[in-house]
C-alpha cells in the first residue's frame, strides 16, 4: 500500500520539557506559523504506507449421501502508519505530525485468526431415510425427517491502541495541540508509556492488566504502540433444525426451529478509540475501571458481522407451492 492519507497538523511544537502556554503569547510566538492561526490547521498528505499479508485454507466437501460441509481459515497480518479511520477524505490524524513512523503498527480492524465453517446434514431418521423407514407415523412426525445445519465463526480480537484524555489547557508535554490516540478520539488525548506486559489479565472481569501503563514523562511521547493491546476475541455457534410437516407434489410445509448464538457467548466488539482502551480514571486518578468487558458493565456488547449477542430461539413455519 503506498500513498496512504495521513492527516498532519502544521501549527504545532513538538514535545519538549520547554514549558508551553496556550495562554501565553510569548509561547504563542514559537509557533510555527502565525501565532493566532488555530492550532489544529492541519493538511492531508499521500505519505503513509503499508503491507497486508495473508494466506487462507479451505476445506469443502460438496453435497453427498445428505451433507456438506465447509471449513475456511484465514491468517492475517496487515501493517502500515495509517490505519483506515473510515473516512476516505481526511485520513487519519497524526500521533506525531513530526514523525509519523510513530504510527507504524497493526491496522485495528484485521485481525490474526478466523475461522468460519458452516455444515448441513439430512439426519438418517424417519420414512424415506436410512434408519426408521418403518417407524411409526406419530415417532416420524416427531423424530423423522429432519435437517440440521450450523455456522460457526471464532476470530482473535482487534488490535486496540490504550490512551487517555486530560490536560485540557497545558499539558507535561509541552506541544501545541494534545497528542492523538487514533483519530477516534480526536483532541486531548494521549497515548502513556508501556512499562509492563498488559496481556495477563486475571479475572474475568479485567481483561488486560492495567498496571502496564503509566503517565509519559515530561517532554516525552507514551510510548505504546498503536495496535499494541489484543482485544477479546469471540466465537458464535448458529444452529437451524427444519423438515417437511407437509408434502403434496408441487406444496411443501416446512417446521423450522432456529438457535442463533447457541450457547449464549457474549460478543464483545470493541475498536480503536473507544472506552475499552481507555485508561483516563486509572492513569488520572488511580481509579482501576477500564478495560472491563461488556457484559460486566463498559465497554460494548455487539458484533461486527451481526450476529446475535445473546441466545435467540425463533420457531417458524414457512410455505412454498
Amino acid at each position: 500500500m503506498r500513498k496512504l492519507l495521513v492527516n498532519k497538523f502544521l501549527n504545532d511544537l513538538p514535545a519538549s520539557t520547554r514549558p508551553w502556554d496556550p495562554e501565553n503569547e510569548d509561547d504563542l510566538a514559537r509557533l510555527p506559523l502565525f501565532p493566532y492561526v488555530n492550532l489544529f490547521t492541519n493538511l492531508t498528505y499521500n505519505l503513509g504506507s503499508g503491507q497486508l499479508h495473508a494466506g487462507q485454507l479451505e476445506l469443502t466437501r460438496h453435497w453427498r449421501n445428505g451433507l456438506a460441509l465447509d471449513v475456511a481459515y484465514t491468517l492475517a497480518h496487515s501493517s502500515s502508519n495509517a490505519p483506515d479511520s473510515g473516512n476516505s477524505s481526511l485520513g487519519v490524524v497524526m500521533y506525531d505530525s513530526f514523525d509519523i513512523e510513530k504510527d507504524r503498527g497493526p491496522d485495528p480492524n484485521v485481525v490474526k485468526h478466523r475461522i468460519v465453517a458452516n455444515g448441513t446434514w439430512e439426519i438418517p431418521v424417519g420414512h424415506g431415510r436410512a434408519h426408521g423407514a418403518n417407524m411409526p407415523g406419530w415417532a416420524n412426525a416427531l423424530f423423522g425427517g429432519w435437517t440440521v445445519s450450523t455456522i460457526f465463526q471464532a476470530r482473535s480480537g482487534p488490535n486496540l491502541t490504550p490512551w487517555f484524555s486530560g490536560y485540557y489547557t497545558t499539558s507535561p508535554w509541552n506541544t501545541a495541540h494534545a497528542l492523538d490516540a487514533l483519530g477516534n478520539c480526536f483532541a486531548d488525548c494521549w497515548r502513556p508509556d508501556q512499562i509492563g506486559d498488559p496481556a495477563p489479565g486475571g479475572s474475568r472481569d479485567r481483561f488486560f492488566n492495567l498496571a502496564a501503563y503509566a503517565l509519559p514523562g515530561p517532554g516525552q511521547y507514551g510510548s505504546a504502540k498503536k495496535g499494541s493491546l489484543l482485544g477479546p476475541g469471540t466465537w458464535v455457534v448458529n444452529f437451524a433444525f427444519y423438515k417437511d410437516v407437509v408434502a403434496r407434489k408441487d406444496f411443501h410445509l416446512q417446521l423450522s426451529a432456529l438457535l442463533d448464538n447457541a450457547f449464549n457467548h457474549p460478543q464483545f466488539f470493541t475498536a480503536y478509540g473507544d472506552d475499552f482502551s481507555n485508561l483516563s480514571d486509572f492513569l488520572n486518578d488511580g481509579v482501576a475501571d477500564n478495560g472491563t468487558t461488556g457484559v460486566l458493565g463498559g465497554g460494548s456488547i455487539a458484533n461486527v458481522e451481526g450476529f446475535a449477542t445473546g441466545r435467540v430461539f425463533r420457531l417458524g413455519i414457512r410455505a412454498t407451492f
